[in-house]
């Protein structure tokens, strides 16, 4: 069998089963299709996935397929052994609300015209989504215990999920308005079954560990990142990592304001900030400029067809999302149309609780932000990812590499002269002291060294994040082991391989090739591009 034949195979066969999934990355051959959460089903499932992987490793492929080979394998892999080792589908209550949310939120984005078709596809999804819910119910009553931080996260997706169906309006004819108003009926009947269930049944359930243990999660560092770490040496890296940027910060902040400490002269910067009604349009405004930056240094190649729109955060997002971040364009798309989340404030808070979310919107952070998620963070990465002929390499995406890359960029930009106000670069090193935590708190979160609260307290007292977004970023962390650490990880591991780039080319070595042979890999993880490169 040719490698582009079981690459199909395999790729038909996750999009098939996970329709969900296939959605959001612009595959729309199973738009009307929702995934069988069935027990038996996703064991079956997953052993056709084993057999994919013995298919790729017994069977030969061209020299230059091997790469994408190894990718896919390493792909499948991980899949299989989070299946088999965290059993998200019976200790994660949350995450049927969110299949449902997600299977018609990511229909209506793509489809801003809304077209009969993608209306047809809503209503079937949506009458198939209180089976969905059902398999739910069955999976988590099967768990014998549930970790209660993930059930009152539970909770509060599956009200953001009443909120976003009752709230779900299409201009529709007569026909389609009476399918639609019944199935979106019958959802909202369903959802509020399953929160009586989490309620009465959940409950009532041992509290259970969400933290993943120390081999899991040193399993995790190799295989899915690359990297020979001990969670141990990851920790002291964290700690080591922390005081040296808290040396940089204090030395800016000295030269800002030579009267106050580091913390009172940032607590300045970020009083000085958008009001609400004009938090979008300033990141829209810093995303033209940075854009215009890119080409103007040559940093990096922009592909002619990339679009990016900036809108405010869909309400499910929210309680993750405090800030902003960046949704990717669909892979199979027409044209890499990626959006930018920036979350509002509710008007539900008080004047003072809408002043202490606005400071993490500063002026002097918003070009950092903008240069993360954007340009050329994550969109013009992605926008790059969009055009490569690697069906493989389209669809992979390692958080090593992605948040790596995002993070390389703000402080590539610096290099560049891009932050011309030594504020914004204070504030930059406070934006990374918040990613030098996230190192210590995911490896000692999850191998048992540090509790939720700890960890809360942590993003509180040293990045100085506010309390209500300190406690949704460790409720995210949670549920992604080594995700948080692959910003500084993975920034540095791209340095890394600058310097013996550079050092290979030497006297012919130009930063834009640099970055367009880096980013013409996609976004795989970095041990595959350095071993690929003969580096």
């Amino acid at each position: 069998m040719t490698f582009n034949r079981i690459e199909k195979e395999i790729f038909g066969f996750l999009d098939k089963q996970f329709p969900i999934n296939a959605t959001t990355i612009g595959m729309h051959d199973y738009d009307t299709m929702l995934d069988n959460c069935d027990a038996d089903n996703l064991k079956s499932i997953f052993k056709t996935l084993k057999r994919f992987m013995h298919e790729l490793d017994i069977t030969e492929y061209e020299k230059k397929f091997e790469l994408d080979r190894d990718i896919l394998r390493n792909y499948l892999k991980n899949m299989v052994h989070e299946y088999e080792e965290l059993s998200l589908y019976t200790r994660k209550p949350s995450l049927y609300p969110q299949f449902a949310i997600y299977s018609i939120y990511f229909l209506i984005l793509n489809s801003p015209k809304m077209s009969s078709h993608t209306i047809d596809c809503i209503i079937r999804r949506l009458e198939k989504i209180p089976t969905l819910l059902e398999q739910g119910k069955v999976n988590i009553r099967s768990a014998r215990t549930i970790p209660k931080l993930w059930l009152e996260f539970a909770h509060e997706i599956t009200e953001k999920a009443l909120i976003f169906f009752k709230n779900l309006h299409i201009k529709l004819d007569s026909k389609e308005t009476k399918s639609f108003l019944k199935a979106k009926k019958q959802v909202l009947e369903a959802l509020e079954s399953y929160a009586h269930f989490l309620k009465q049944d959940i409950e009532k359930k041992p509290d259970g560990k969400f933290l993943v243990g120390k081999d899991y999660f040193e399993y995790l560092i190799e295989a899915k990142h690359g990297l020979k770490l001990s969670a141990r040496e990851l920790i002291e890296y964290g700690e080591e990592k922390v005081n040296k940027i808290l040396q940089e910060i204090r030395m800016h902040a000295h030269h800002i304001n030579s009267h106050d400490d580091w913390k009172t002269t940032i607590t300045k910067l970020k009083k000085e900030h958008p009001t609400k009604n004009k938090l979008i349009s300033t990141y829209k405004n810093e995303m033209k400029k940075a854009r215009r930056f890119i080409e103007e240094q040559k940093i990096a190649t922009i592909p002619h067809n990339e679009l990016l729109k900036i809108i405010e955060t869909p309400d499910f997002e929210k309680s993750t999302i405090p800030f902003a971040a960046y949704q990717p364009p669909e892979v199979f798309a027409k044209k890499p149309l990626g959006y930018f989340w920036v979350t509002p404030l509710d008007s539900k808070l008080s004047k003072d609780e809408q002043e202490k979310i606005l400071m993490d919107h500063s002026y002097y952070s918003i070009p950092i932000t903008a240069v993360h998620e954007a340009y050329p963070g994550h969109h013009l990465q992605l926008s790059k990812a969009f055009n490569l002929a690697s069906i493989t390499r389209r669809r992979m995406e390692s958080s090593l590499f992605s948040e790596g890359w995002a993070l390389y960029s703000e402080e590539l930009m610096y290099e560049l002269g891009y932050y011309e106000d030594p504020k914004i670069r204070l504030l930059q090193m406070k934006a990374m002291l918040w990613r030098a935590t996230r190192i210590i708190i995911d490896a000692k979160l999850h191998t048992g060294k540090m509790t939720f609260n700890e960890a809360v307290n942590m993003l509180v007292e040293i990045p100085l994040l506010e309390r209500l977004n300190a406690i949704s970023e460790v409720t995210r962390y949670t549920f992604n082991p080594t995700q948080p650490m692959s910003y500084i990880m993975g920034m540095e591991e791209i340095f890394k391989l600058r310097k013996q780039y550079t050092k290979l080319h030497h006297k012919n070595f130009r930063l834009k090739d640099f970055h367009d042979t880096l980013l013409g890999y996609g976004s795989i993880s970095i041990n595959f591009i350095r071993k690929d490169l003969g580096l």
